[in-house]
């Protein structure tokens, strides 16, 4: 069985740490060599060990940089103006439709924009055959958009386009792709990347460029992300407050406080149950340590709920706190 508080102390793995945030590994490396983004320690045998603030850090990173801050700009601020900056993320609308200038990689896209009537609003700028051809030329031709066209699509595209999106130093792409999992799509969906189903026309490619960066409706992995942001608050009631609670006869007929206690006892057993479950694996360690700041964010709102309620009923001289 494994402590989560132990285990925070010793630190995640980089592994752990890429599938926990999203952040590619050599992303991750990247940002930290560069710009001083995190300082994890180091094991004996060189391998980097990540503590809870790190992973946080990480986390406020991921955020501001989808929404096109530049990881330079905000990779060695502290983490409480880290957190106003997401915390001032509002939802973008549609940008205004500019000129955009295209890098462009892929077999058969090239060829079509070439051969479009126009591409109003946009200029072919370059060209490339793979990825890292791609990040050269749109450097060279400072481009602001990449155009990527992909036969298939997976749990890590979003990921990598954004990392090229850092590279290469343009602001938005535009992802045409033939088959991939819908949560795969979804995942692309962000502020900084569009995603498009094949086959489609100049026109379609054009209008999605030239639409600029949104703000998508919330993916999958989003409530982690929120409670991965999150301090972690320490227990308002200990076990002891939380039965004298729920045995207390309120003169609320419904019995709320009574009913609010049995949820947040049972709310602190999984957050405890979740830090020391086994994990096989360091990719299984971050699932487990995912779930355990989201229960832990669940049972501190649930105790907010019921210290209201525990003042409404005047039962705080026998509660107690933990």
């Amino acid at each position: 069985m494994q402590d989560m508080d132990s285990a925070a102390e010793d630190g995640f793995t980089i592994g752990a740490v890429s599938r926990l945030t999203g952040i590619p590994v050599h992303t991750l490396r990247a940002w930290e060599r560069r710009y001083g983004a995190v300082t994890p320690q180091r094991q004996e045998g060189g391998g980097r060990l990540y503590s809870r603030e790190d992973i946080t850090r990480l986390t406020l990173l991921k955020r501001l940089t989808e929404a096109g801050q530049a990881v330079g700009t905000v990779a060695q601020l502290p983490l409480e103006r880290l957190r106003e900056r997401v915390g001032d993320l509002s939802p973008a609308a549609e940008t205004e439709a500019t000129d955009r200038r295209l890098a462009v990689m892929g077999s058969v896209l090239p060829e079509r924009l070439r051969a479009a009537p126009t591409l109003e609003g946009a200029e072919l700028a370059a060209v490339a055959a793979d990825r890292e051809e791609l990040v050269a030329q749109a450097r060279a031709a400072e481009a602001d958009t990449l155009v990527l066209e992909l036969a298939t699509i997976h749990g890590e595209t979003a990921a990598e386009v954004l990392d090229l999106l850092e590279r290469s130093g343009a602001h938005l792409a535009v992802v045409v792709y033939a088959f991939g999992p819908r949560a795969a799509a979804r995942a692309l969906d962000t502020s900084r990347i569009r995603p498009l189903r094949s086959p489609v026309t100049a026109a379609e490619v054009v209008r999605a460029c030239r639409g600029g960066a949104r703000r998508a409706e919330p993916a999958e992995g989003g409530l982690v992300d929120w409670a991965l942001e999150q301090p972690l608050r320490p227990r308002h009631y200990d076990d002891a407050a939380l039965a004298r609670l729920a045995s207390l006869s309120p003169t609320m007929a419904c019995e709320c406080p009574n009913h609010m206690a049995d949820l947040v006892a049972g709310l602190a057993a999984f957050e405890r149950y979740s830090s020391e479950c086994e994990s096989r694996s360091p990719e299984d360690a971050a699932l487990h340590y995912a779930l355990h700041a989201v229960t832990g964010q669940a049972r501190a709102l649930m105790e907010d709920a019921l210290a209201y309620l525990v003042a409404a009923e005047g039962l705080e001289d026998n509660a107690g706190d933990a």
